[in-house]
């Protein structure tokens, strides 16, 4: 599991994959970062892909490198407001 958390650090962009209305709904998206309850990105309530995660919580990441190689993730989205997270948040983006 360590080699595929240091692959999404050196690439933190890929593709997130969402539904919408039951059709397939591919955007880029930025890998956030890990702790041990997880994996965790970021986006807000006034976003697209916010009411679909909403709608329909399972979802696919993909991560790529330069040499073609790439990370799947699939999963179900959790929401969380804690706190904790945020400030994490908004340490990255400064």
């Amino acid at each position: 599991m360590e080699e595929i958390f240091n692959f999404l650090e050196n690439n933190k962009y890929g593709s997130l994959a969402t539904s919408a209305e039951e059709q397939p709904y591919v955007r880029p998206f930025e890998y956030g970062f890990k702790t041990d309850e997880g994996i965790f990105f970021y986006t807000s309530e006034d976003k697209e892909v916010y009411s679909q995660l909403r709608s329909n919580p399972r979802v696919c990441f993909c991560a790529t490198d330069k040499n073609l190689t790439y990370v799947q993730l699939t999963g179900d989205i959790k929401f969380t407001e804690e706190e904790k997270y945020k400030d994490i948040v908004d340490y990255q983006n400064k």
